[in-house]
């Protein structure tokens, strides 16, 4: 992690706690929460992110998984349109490796004709 998360209940200097059974925020046209080095939402349930549009994550990187030791996970993310195209790319390279490997000739064939296709 690039910023290192000061435990909330022992966290000294100038900060706000609320504690309540439920805390409801508003905004009638945008809400906003910022922060200069970290952002931090914690919980022991559930976390649900609900919308009826799109939904963006800008960021160079996406990590999912636990952190180990205070490393962050070294499985990142995949960009599936990336991911996509780079399984379409490795089998159209097998695909024609394989008619290379195995052309048609008068009655031999290679592996079934239909995975060539």
């Amino acid at each position: 992690m690039a910023v290192e998360f000061i435990q909330e209940d022992l966290f000294v200097g100038k900060q706000i706690l609320i504690d309540s059974d439920r805390l409801v925020f508003n905004g009638r046209n945008d809400s906003i929460f910022s922060s200069d080095k970290l952002m931090l939402f914690k919980t022991n349930g559930e976390f649900h992110i609900n919308t009826n549009k799109d939904t963006f994550i800008n960021t160079p990187k996406i990590y999912i998984g636990p952190v180990i030791d205070g490393e962050s996970p070294n499985v990142p993310a995949v960009r599936g349109d990336n991911l996509e195209q780079l399984l379409k790319d490795l089998i159209g390279s097998l695909k024609t490796w394989l008619k290379i490997q195995y052309p048609q000739t008068s009655g031999l064939q290679g592996p079934n004709p239909g995975i060539c296709r």
